[in-house]
This record gives structure tokens, sequence and C-alpha cells, in this order.
């Protein structure tokens, strides 16, 4: 399965897509989500409208949806989709948690590792910008997104971030083998250049 852009949606997607995209520019985000969960059940594999959602969520307030309340809903989530081995499902439920509770980690944490396991690297890196935004010291979730980055082809970020790490574990072994693939992957993307 691979991650399609924007672009590849079907012209009717498409049109569901400028009505969402007008109804975020004048502030109407509960529509604006309604939207994007549907195109997202169409196109489950679409980063682009992953972000889109995110950017709709807004956090209640939180005796309405509180912390435990976000986590708990992971956890079940989690065990069912794990019994049904339907990842996209898992992914788009994860999805609507985080419409609530955009900074639930149990969720981004799960989010990238399903996203992960079905190799949908901006997806993952959606989840794990999150993470390392709202945990900064979790080294595990920055080498993932190094990870996920140099899948991407953004070499320089995944250097970035990597290097990072290890000024601060400089025997993070995982960290070390992916500083060495990117800068394979420097080199690669140098010589194809060249050609």
């Amino acid at each position: 399965m691979r991650e399609i852009p924007l672009e590849d949606l079907e012209t009717a997607f498409r049109l569901t897509l400028e009505k969402a995209q007008k109804a975020i520019a004048g502030k109407y985000f509960h529509y604006a989500r309604s939207l994007l969960a549907s195109l997202l059940e169409h196109y489950p594999n679409c980063p682009a409208l992953r972000m889109m959602l995110r950017q709709t969520a807004i956090v209640v307030r939180d005796d309405e949806s509180s912390a435990a309340w976000a986590w708990t809903k992971t956890a079940l989530v989690n065990i069912y989709y794990a019994l049904q081995h339907s990842p996209l499902n898992h992914i788009n439920s994860l999805e609507r948690i985080l419409t609530k509770r955009p900074d639930c980690l149990a969720a981004h944490q799960a989010l990238a590792q399903a996203a992960i396991s079905k190799e949908l690297w901006g997806t993952a890196a959606l989840s794990l910008e999150s993470l390392v935004t709202l945990s900064p010291e979790d080294s595990h979730s920055k080498v993932l997104l190094a990870r996920a980055y140099l899948k991407l082809g953004r070499v320089e970020e995944a250097q970035g971030i990597v290097k990072g790490v290890l000024d601060h574990s400089p025997h993070h072994d995982f960290a070390q083998e992916l500083l060495k693939q990117a800068s394979v992957e420097e080199t690669l993307k140098k010589d194809s250049w060249r050609k």
C-alpha cells in the first residue's frame, strides 16, 4: 500500500475536498471535520487529508474530554483493531480520538506504530512530529521520526534529528545506524543529481 497525494483524488472527492477547504477558511470546523472524515474513509492512505483533519481539531473542555478518557479509548481501540487485523480502520479510529484530544500521547504513539507497520511513512511522520513536540525529551520518537523522514527522502531533516539524539545519547545504536543510512542516502542523492 502506498500513500497518495491530494492530486490523486478522484474528481468527485476533490470537490468534497474543496468544500472542506472553504469550510476551514470560513471557520466552520465541525463541518470541515465531517467532510474530511468522510474523505479519509475513502482515502485512508492520504497523509495530507490527515493533516487537514488535525488542523480542524478543537480541544474541548477538560471535563468533557479528559486525558484519562482519551487514553482509555485509545487502549480499547488498539485492542479491538489488533483483534480485527484492520490497520487502516485502526488508524482512522485513532485519528477521531486526536480530533477531540490532539495532545493525547497514547493515540499519537498508537497511530505512529500502526502507520509504520503498514509503511505509511507520511502518516507516521505526522504523529511522530506531534509526539516530539509534545514530549521533546523522548529520544525514541525522535529516532522514529528520523526514520520516517529518511523513508520520505527528507535526508537532511533526518540527519539533523539523529545528530541531536546522538549529542544527548552518543551510544544510541539505532540512531547511529540511521545516521549511516542517511549518509548513504545523501551520497546516492548527490550521485543521481550528477547524472
